[in-house]
């Protein structure tokens, strides 16, 4: 899912979700990652400083409340 500036951000337990929906599309299609809390958390941080602390895309409480 692609969101452009200003649309709204999937938060908490939506932003995980999309994260291993994501997670799952770039992996070949004969295996499935399933739910792993901290792999997920290191993906949102990564994402957060990028999105957050480099491009300021939006405020940290936005991204992640």
């Amino acid at each position: 899912m692609i969101f452009h500036l200003r649309e709204a951000w999937p938060v908490g337990e939506e932003l995980h979700n999309e994260i291993i929906d994501l997670v799952n599309r770039l992996i070949p299609s004969t295996g499935e990652i399933g739910w792993n809390i901290e792999m997920i958390g290191d993906i949102r941080d990564t994402i957060q400083h990028w999105l957050v602390d480099k491009y300021k895309i939006v405020e940290e409480l936005e991204f992640y409340p």
